[in-house]
């Protein structure tokens, strides 16, 4: 994040300092505004999704296997990342 201000200099042409580490500030500060709003509104989302599908009578009698599905589903969501790091398959490691 260091690199952000002096980047920004070569950007704007060579602008006054001042001002390049102003825009990388402000950059830095919406990023991590975005990065808040964002995950907050997907919190919310999820959160209503949850609340909607254990109302939703349908979804109730196969409640178990949504639980199973969704924890093998999210064991292989975290392995993923790992395998462009080991190369376990090198096929998905792209």
């Amino acid at each position: 994040m260091a690199v952000l201000p002096v980047s920004l200099g070569y950007v704007t042409r060579a602008r006054a300092p001042k001002q390049a580490l102003q825009y990388g500030a402000m950059f830095v500060l919406g990023m991590i505004l975005a990065h808040g709003l964002l995950g907050a509104a997907a919190g919310l989302g999820g959160a209503s999704a949850m609340g909607w599908a254990e109302r939703f009578p349908a979804l109730a009698r196969s409640q178990r296997g949504f639980d199973i599905g969704g924890g093998i589903l999210l064991a292989l969501a975290g392995l993923y990342p790992l395998n462009a790091y080991f190369f376990w398959i090198p096929s998905l490691a792209i």
